[in-house]
């Protein structure tokens, strides 16, 4: 029904960022005149409606994120208590990583295919939902074009949440190995050999 449609299955649970990069080297390989990618959850949390907007503003932009921290985002359906840690984790990571990106955590990214063609994948060392972290601060590290748009989360009716104590975990350190003073010892060891 769908010809531009394939299903990629693992082995196993690999961990959400192995998912990710393992299908930007092999999409990227195989569209050579590839303008974009986005990523986005198929739950339909996300709208697949702003993928339009987000295609109208690669013209002008390396990177489109979805976000619920711009006026007219928002979630619905999420307690108090996730849209608390939300907001509160994104508003950390912001302040130790000096990113402007209000949605770091996001996942409903619209990537030009030359933007992550310039990326270093292979060094890419988030294992789980810290690669969005990581992939956003990277990419303002690379001077990229960031535009956020507006998105309204709507909370998954089937299964439950995946957060968990590990995701906590990931996003209470990653920020410190993407900061500034974290890149600046990597350059410092790297300098003195």
């Amino acid at each position: 029904i769908y010809p531009n449609l394939e299903l990629k299955q693992r082995s196993g649970k690999l961990g959400l960022a192995s998912a990710y990069l393992g299908a930007f080297r092999e999409v990227l390989e195989a569209h050579p005149n590839l303008r974009a990618i986005i990523t986005m959850d198929a739950d339909l949390s996300h709208d697949p409606a702003v993928v339009e907007t987000m295609l109208e503003k690669l013209d002008a932009h390396d990177l489109i994120v979805g976000s619920r921290y711009i006026p007219e985002g928002g979630t619905h359906g999420w307690e108090l208590w996730r849209r608390a840690l939300s907001r509160g984790g994104n508003i950390y990571t912001r302040i130790v990583t000096g990113s402007p990106v209000r949605a770091l955590t996001g996942g409903f990214n619209c990537y030009s295919a030359e933007l992550l063609r310039r990326y270093d994948l292979d060094n890419v060392r988030s294992e789980g939902y810290g690669f969005q972290i990581e992939m956003k601060i990277i990419a303002h590290g690379l001077g990229a074009r960031i535009h956020e748009t507006p998105i309204i989360f709507r909370n998954r009716t089937v299964e439950e949440s995946k957060m968990s104590n590990s995701i906590i975990k990931e996003g209470i350190l990653l920020p410190w190995r993407c900061s500034p003073i974290a890149r600046l010892l990597r350059r410092l060891k790297q300098a003195i050999g």
